[in-house]
């Protein structure tokens, strides 16, 4: 693990949208994704009753910040 990738887990969820917006730099998405992805899944999986389409939701619910 790199400094920079290390240095992020300090920052808020906030403090990482901000850092996005105006950098553009997908590592600050990255670690809002680690952060967050079991929980969107366990949404998505009780929205939908099934994994595979549950897993899809979540890559494009997090396509958005994009």
């Amino acid at each position: 693990m790199s400094y920079a990738t290390s240095n992020l887990n300090h920052h808020t969820d906030l403090e990482l949208v901000a850092l996005y917006k105006s950098s553009n730099d997908k590592l600050y998405v990255g670690e809002l994704y680690k952060r967050y992805t079991h929980l969107v899944l366990g949404m998505c999986i009780q929205y939908y009753k099934d994994k595979e389409l549950a897993k899809d939701a979540v890559i494009q619910i997090f396509e958005k910040f994009f």
